[in-house]
């Protein structure tokens, strides 16, 4: 059992944290250790406990004795507890969208966004601790410099799973719903006691903003609706991106394309994904422009068939990208298997000094016989490295792989460096790791090794990001995606 001076040494280090990092002053330290006590039962105060610096060695110390004693909390998993615990500590919602709307106000919203993101990363709500875990390179290829993380904090999706209809009368009913604010969770629902949300207004709706407890990229958020209601793309999205620009300028939006197999992750509330961050698709140049007024319309060189539009009229950006979202969701192109029923669009927003850019990725969700998981969806062969769907953060050249890399690769480093390939039974990789070894052979050193893999793993990616395309990188695709334009841009 803990001697009671260690839980009150645990106890005042996560005061003296929550102090330090501003989720709370001076006067509140005796309410904060008050209710740490009484959430736990722990016993009365007592001296000479010995010096706790890190937040992390008390949140664990008190879940050993949670455990030690019996506690309720302590069956809770590592990662829920330090939730439940953190959020003892986290200001309530209220105080935290006021001090949000004032940093704005009196700043603006670059140093808001930021104390909100230091904030949500000292409450533990986004794991900053874990993200630092991830792998992260980038791999060079003819489109620029792909962006490859291994996501070690993600469990890994089914997009079977994905496109399952969902009940919706489970409390809260997704893990986007307002309710999740202060949610302690339950099995199969993740801890939210930590987590709060910042209210913002989207197209005269109310909408709310929060960050990513994933951390895919810097300051990743979520914008999401207050309303439960299925992902859309329509007359209101390029509306509501424009809105969060004008508010967030230094942050980019977007939307998945709302459709199962390629419509990303969560389909069942509407939401827009954002952040502060730099993605390949944004140094993409152009291979053909045409010019619609004040609009620049461009079809741009990437591996997936993009539309580039340029303005700096905010009712031109407006009523031309509505527009040719609505024209590809009506668009049929039988020599390409492109029927409009299954057409929808990933949208990106952003400003570039005084333009709006807005980048449309065609997509398509229609399955064959030959290809049940969808025509423009990663091919079987690859599923070994990434089989998720293609979301809007992939399309912008940001792959977000399984943390299940990091150790599967363990075999096909070895081989490379010189020992015999010896791997698991069912081992994945298998064919194509006798395909590396055929083509780069061994004898490496650990660092040519380690690249080897990397750079591989970045072209699989890549060629993932082709399979998704509804039209090739070839002349005849090239001539395909340049005819959807041209038609836009004559109903424009």
């Amino acid at each position: 059992m803990i001697e009671p001076e260690v839980i009150s040494s645990y106890v005042k280090a996560l005061v003296d944290y929550g102090i330090k990092e501003g989720l709370a002053e001076e006067i509140d330290r005796w309410v904060l250790a008050n209710t740490i006590i009484g959430s736990l039962g722990l016993p009365d105060p007592a001296s000479g406990g010995p010096v706790i610096e890190n937040e992390m060695e008390a949140i664990k110390g008190l879940h050993l004795y949670a455990m030690d004693t019996g506690h309720p909390w302590g069956d809770l998993p590592e990662e829920k507890f330090t939730g439940r615990i953190m959020g003892l500590l986290t200001p309530s919602n209220g105080s935290m969208a006021r001090e949000f709307r004032y940093i704005i106000d009196d700043k603006g919203p670059i140093e808001a966004t930021q104390w909100l993101y230091r904030i949500s990363a000292a409450t533990k709500d986004v794991r900053l601790d874990l993200a630092s875990k991830d792998l992260r390179w980038t791999v060079s290829t003819d489109y620029g410099d792909l962006q490859i993380t291994v996501n070690r904090s993600k469990p890994e999706k089914d997009p079977k799973d994905i496109a399952a209809p969902k009940t919706g009368k489970s409390y809260p009913k997704c893990l986007l719903c307002p309710e999740n604010a202060g949610f302690w969770g339950k099995p199969g629902h993740p801890e939210r006691s930590n987590h709060r949300i910042m209210p913002i207004s989207l197209d005269g709706e109310e909408w709310f903003l929060q960050y990513s407890p994933y951390v895919y990229y810097h300051q990743h958020c979520i914008v999401f609706s207050r309303e439960h209601r299925p992902m859309a793309i329509g007359p209101r999205t390029v509306p509501r991106i424009l809105d969060f620009l004008d508010q967030f300028p230094h942050f980019f939006l977007g939307s998945n394309a709302a459709l199962p197999i390629v419509g990303g992750s969560i389909l069942d509330h509407d939401h827009f994904q954002g952040g502060n961050w730099s993605f390949p698709i944004q140094s993409a140049s152009a291979r053909k422009s045409w010019d619609k007024g004040s609009v620049v319309a461009e079809a741009l060189i990437w591996p997936m068939a993009t539309l580039r539009l340029r303005a700096r009229d905010r009712q031109d950006m407006e009523r031309f990208a509505t527009s040719a979202i609505e024209s590809w969701k009506s668009y049929d192109d039988p020599s390409w298997g492109i029927e409009k029923e299954h057409n929808s669009v990933s949208v990106i927003g952003r400003k570039v000094k005084d333009s709006y850019e807005m980048d449309l990725v065609l997509r398509n969700n229609r399955t064959s016989e030959e290809y049940p998981d969808g025509i423009f969806h990663i091919r079987p062969s690859r599923h070994h490295i990434k089989k998720e769907n293609i979301g809007l953060i992939e399309a912008m050249g940001l792959a977000v792989l399984p943390g299940r890399l990091a150790t599967e690769m363990e075999p096909l480093l070895e081989a490379l460096v010189g020992k015999r390939l010896s791997v698991p039974e069912n081992w994945p990789h298998l064919e194509w790791a006798k395909g590396l070894l055929e083509k780069h052979g061994n004898g490496k050193s650990q660092e040519e090794a380690k690249g080897i893999i990397e750079r591989e793993i970045g072209l699989v990616f890549l060629d993932a990001l082709r399979d998704c395309s509804v039209y090739p990188d070839d002349k005849n695709g090239q001539d395909g995606l340049d005819s959807f334009i041209e038609s836009a841009l004559r109903k424009f």
